[in-house]
């Protein structure tokens, strides 16, 4: 019996011992890890990713009465944030990912209801690890395609161009933008640019319209529209693609099979097959380089165009792409001034 009872208070006292020795260990510090990321691409814009970083948070516990020093991860418990959203955002598990603006952030782990921080660095998109971005958007254009859906439910194709003042470059941001349509009984958008007409045909001249306004990334005041209209009803196209050409250069963007050919100007229309494959392939001339396709058209790797790197922007990895013809597709071909 006595046996029995001097075995519990042993396991008793070691109880005890535990539960002081945690409840007397404190949180004294949090670090990230790791401490630096970048998503750098050699180029002073920035170029559409979905590449992210994992960042972790580690805590370091100290018992005050045994002076024992442990380390725990506590990722899932401290306050993630980003200093400019802007550049890369942070979500509660400590995942980075880029958002459009180029720069460095801040990523800020928050521990210990706030008294603990513990920073680490992101820059996006910075040239050779030490550029400088672009500057801020200046203006947001909204391209569509020239002819007129008649049919609910044909599909056309819109893009949204952006200019950076400063350094006048030109990019895509057709994945990056906010779409919405004004009227979703006429026309809805969806989060690519592609436009569904909702209603019927007209019998009576032109068809309903609505406005498509693409608002720009990172909270940017500036947006673009463009107005979409109902056909009439018998007034059926051949399915179609448009490439529009933008950015302070120039040059030449043709197609195969044939029936695209521009060199030049607002934009240029070739009819195709539905649901064909065509290719497209750019040429910038002379004083210009190439600044890729909209998000619309896809790049071939490996070029088959043997189009060298010094006709293209970094980040750009080919002058040609591949598009499915839609009822009224559309391409953006952006050629920037040469550095």
């Amino acid at each position: 019996m006595t046996g029995r009872i001097l075995a519990l208070c042993s396991v008793l006292m070691m109880l005890a011992l535990i539960a002081g020795c945690g409840s007397s260990a404190q949180l004294t510090g949090v670090a990230i890890t790791p401490t630096t990321v970048g998503f750098d691409t050699d180029s002073a814009y920035f170029v559409p990713t979905t590449a992210t970083a994992q960042l972790t948070a580690t805590g370091t516990y100290t018992n005050g009465k045994t002076g024992r020093v442990y380390y725990e991860d506590i990722t899932d418990q401290v306050v993630w944030s980003a200093s400019i959203p802007a550049v890369a955002t942070v979500s509660s598990t400590g995942l980075v990912a880029p958002a459009g603006d180029c720069g460095t952030t801040t990523i800020n782990a928050q521990a210990g209801n706030g008294g603990l921080i513990a920073t680490a660095s992101v820059s996006v998109c910075m040239q050779n690890g030490a550029g400088s971005a672009p500057g801020s958007l200046s203006s947001l254009k909204v391209m569509a395609p020239p002819q007129t859906l008649s049919n609910r439910g044909e599909k056309a194709q819109y893009i949204a161009i952006g200019t950076y003042a400063g350094s006048s470059q030109t990019r895509d941001l057709t994945s990056q933008v906010k779409w919405a349509s004004s009227d979703t009984r006429v026309a809805t958008v969806d989060s690519t640019g592609v436009v569904t007409a909702t209603a019927s045909c007209s019998n009576i001249g032109s068809g309903p319209e609505a406005t498509i306004t693409a608002v720009a990334p990172n909270g940017s005041s500036l947006s673009g529209t463009a107005t979409f209209a109902v056909g009439s009803c018998g007034s059926a196209n051949s399915p179609s693609l448009t490439v529009h050409e933008a950015g302070q250069g120039s040059g030449r963007v043709i197609s195969n099979p044939a029936g695209i050919s521009c060199s030049g100007g607002e934009g240029c229309t070739g009819n195709f097959s539905l649901n064909a494959t065509a290719t497209l392939t750019a040429s910038p001339n002379s004083g210009s380089i190439f600044g890729g396709f909209s998000a619309s058209c896809a790049p071939i790797i490996p070029d088959p165009s043997g189009c060298p790197a010094s006709l293209r922007e970094s980040g750009v990895q080919s002058c040609t792409c591949a598009t499915r013809i839609t009822n009224s597709g559309a391409v953006g071909a952006i050629f920037n001034a040469a550095p």
